[in-house]
């Protein structure tokens, strides 16, 4: 093993000693210094560097940094973990999520990386169940840190969602009663519900959204597209059969089909922040990082 300075470890030290995290605090307060252990110079140097960098706000220098680092030091979650925020921080939305699951991945017990990657979920507007294949979903742990991360989001519905399947305990009992009087609190802000005639238009409508929340995306990629034969000028058909394919891995046809959508669109502030959200994954996943933060910034600024 190369030799490591005494002065890196003692800084690292003086880190923990100063930052060691108290129960309760937010995620964000743990400094990523608190993860190294005695690694090379050079390691030591980029990670350095990487954290100054994107403390300042120059990300394009911060990700080189962190890469070298990963280079130098393969499977360390605690790169990953950076890439992941750094990444986030730009806008690129795909490369974060893939950082994020890697180190949660590597460290799945991790509150920090997990609050990370609800993060990124949210800022697409997907729940992490989505991504349930590649995460430790049997393990309770996970979903108790997983559940709490989302509380903190403001992703009540979600959380309750994921709680239900903690086993019960002391924890699960206190979120449980905090996740309802949040969910109460935020009933009371809801518009009335007006009940909407039953129409074959308001039939299909129904079901594409019951396909949504259920991430069935196939199915949902067949019936949009048929509503969309029959109801050619519904800019709500364009965003679901959009959606549809660009989970589907179908990005160039989904950016086709969002912006035709659009040009429908009619004084729908909320449905047409989400055909930006949808764009924006779409031209990150074709490497189009120009037009995905122009679509980013839009829903950012609500316009």
């Amino acid at each position: 093993m190369q030799r490591v300075y005494s002065s890196f470890v003692l800084t690292v030290l003086g880190m923990f000693l100063f930052l060691w995290p108290c129960y309760g605090q937010e995620p964000e307060q743990e400094s990523a210094a608190l993860s190294l252990e005695i690694y090379t110079d050079a390691f030591q140097e980029s990670f350095f560097e990487g954290l100054k960098q994107k403390g300042i706000g120059n990300f394009d220098k911060a990700v080189k940094s962190f890469i070298e680092c990963k280079e130098l030091q393969p499977g360390m979650t605690v790169v990953d973990h950076e890439l992941a925020r750094v990444y986030l921080e730009q806008g690129a939305l795909v490369k974060a999520r893939e950082s994020a699951l890697e180190a949660v991945a590597g460290e799945p017990g991790n509150a920090w990386y997990i609050q990370t990657l609800v993060r990124i979920q949210g800022r697409q507007g997907l729940p992490v169940a989505l991504l349930k294949d590649r995460l430790p979903w049997s393990d309770n742990d996970f979903k108790e840190k997983l559940s709490l991360a989302l509380y903190r989001e403001g992703l009540f519905r979600e959380s309750m969602e994921i709680l239900k399947e903690v086993q019960r305990s002391a924890f699960q009992a206190r979120l449980q009663r905090q996740l309802e009087d949040s969910i109460t609190l935020a009933a009371t802000d809801d518009e009335p519900e007006v009940k909407v005639e039953e129409t074959p238009q308001n039939a299909a409508v129904n079901s594409l959204k019951e396909l949504m929340q259920s991430a069935d995306y196939i199915q949902l990629q067949t019936e949009a597209e048929e509503a969309l034969e029959i109801y050619p000028a519904i800019p709500f058909f364009y965003y679901a059969y959009g959606l549809a394919l660009q989970r589907n891995g179908n990005n160039k046809e989904a950016i086709e089909v969002l912006e035709e959508g659009l040009d429908y669109l009619i004084d729908d502030a909320k449905l047409e922040l989400q055909f930006y959200r949808e764009l924006a994954l779409a031209y990150e996943a074709v490497g189009n990082p120009v037009k995905a933060n122009m679509y980013l910034s839009k829903t950012k600024k609500g316009s």
